[in-house]
C-alpha cells in the first residue's frame, strides 16, 4: 500500500502538467482569436509579392489562394471582389474567371476585422475571334493593284495566319499577302479566312475598263517581287524597263523617265537600271513626259537586303 501511494505521488505531477496543457489547448479553441492579417498566397501558403500577376485566359477559371493569419483565428470567413467585372469575375470561394482582355485586381476582405489584400489579374486570349479587312469595296483599273490588310483579333492571338481567295481570278487575283491585282473588267469578291477558327471577312473588287498608260508586271520575275505595299529586289541590280507595260495609245517608251525621290543613299539609277549599293528602301517615280511637269507618274517602293 505504501509503495502504491509513493508511485501515485510521483506520477501525479506529470498527470497534472499534461491535464493543464490539454485544458489550455481546449480552451484556446473556444476563446476568441482575432484576425491579424489576410494575404494572397501560393499553393504552399507563402505570401505573394505585391507585383505578382494572376494570369487567366478568357473563358477559363483559376483559383486565387488566400491565407488568414493567425492560423487559429476564430472567424476566417472572407469575401472576394473584382475590380472590374467586365474583365474578370470572382466566385465566393475565390475562383477567378476571365471575361475579356485587360488588367484589373481582385480584392479579398475578412469578415472579422475588415482586413484586406489585393492581387493583380491579367486576362489574355490567345484564340482568334475575328478578322477584318482594311477595305470593304475597292475600284481598280485593269492591271492596277492594291494591298488589302487583314487585322486578326485579338492582338494577343497566337496564330494569326490567314488565307486570301478570289471568287473570280479572271477578274482579280490576290496574293498570299493580300495584294489584289485587276485582270479584266468585272467584279470579284476577295475573302480572307483565319486558319484558327475559320473567321472571315470580304471585300468587293470592281474592275473598270480604264487602263493606266503604264504599269509593271513582276509576276514572273526572279529579280523582284511584291512585298506588302511595295516590292523587294532579289538582286542588287534590276532593269525596270524589262517589266514595264505601256498602253501604246497613251504613251511611248521614249516618253518614260525614272528618278529616285528618296533613299538615294542606298541605290542609284542609270536610265531604267536600278542598282543597290546598300540595304535600304528606295522610292522611285516613273513618269511620262517632262520630269517637272509629267502627264502621268506613279510611285513605287523597292527594298533590298543582301
Amino acid at each position: 500500500m505504501k509503495k502504491t501511494v509513493i508511485i501515485i505521488l510521483a506520477v501525479l505531477p506529470i498527470i497534472m502538467v499534461i491535464a493543464i496543457a490539454f485544458a489550455g489547448r481546449i480552451f484556446s479553441y473556444y476563446r476568441y482569436i482575432p484576425i491579424e492579417k489576410v494575404c494572397f498566397a501560393d499553393p504552399f501558403g507563402n505570401e505573394l509579392d505585391e507585383r505578382h500577376v494572376l494570369q487567366v485566359e478568357v473563358g477559363e477559371s483559376i483559383s486565387a489562394n488566400v491565407r488568414v493569419l493567425p492560423d487559429l483565428a476564430s472567424n476566417k470567413r472572407v469575401t472576394f471582389y473584382s475590380g472590374d467585372e467586365s474583365i474578370c469575375t470572382v466566385s465566393p470561394d475565390g475562383e477567378v474567371t476571365g471575361i475579356s482582355i485587360g488588367s484589373t485586381v481582385v480584392i479579398v476582405k475578412t469578415e472579422d476585422g475588415g482586413k484586406s489584400d489585393l492581387i493583380n489579374v491579367r486576362v489574355t486570349d490567345d484564340r482568334v475571334n475575328g478578322v477584318t479587312l482594311s477595305e470593304k469595296e475597292i475600284s481598280l483599273s485593269v492591271y492596277e493593284s492594291r494591298v488589302l490588310v487583314a487585322t486578326v483579333e485579338p492582338y494577343s492571338a497566337l496564330n494569326k495566319n490567314v488565307v486570301f481567295r478570289s471568287s473570280d481570278e479572271s477578274v482579280a487575283k490576290v496574293s498570299a499577302n493580300g495584294r489584289v491585282t485587276a485582270v479584266s473588267r468585272g467584279s470579284a469578291v476577295i475573302t480572307v479566312t483565319t486558319l484558327d477558327g475559320g473567321f472571315s471577312d470580304s471585300c468587293t473588287v470592281t474592275v473598270g475598263e480604264n487602263m493606266p498608260p503604264l504599269y509593271f508586271d513582276f509576276s514572273s520575275s526572279s529579280e523582284i517581287q511584291a512585298m506588302g505595299s511595295g516590292y523587294m529586289a532579289l538582286t542588287d541590280s534590276v532593269d525596270l524597263a524589262r517589266y514595264l507595260r505601256l498602253d501604246s495609245a497613251q504613251a511611248d517608251i521614249s516618253e518614260v523617265g525614272y528618278k529616285i525621290s528618296s533613299g538615294g543613299a542606298y541605290a542609284s539609277l542609270s536610265g531604267s537600271v536600278l542598282s543597290f549599293t546598300g540595304n535600304g528602301i528606295v522610292k522611285i517615280i516613273v513618269y511620262i513626259g517632262e520630269q517637272e511637269a509629267p502627264t502621268y507618274q506613279m510611285e513605287m517602293l523597292v527594298a533590298y537586303s543582301n
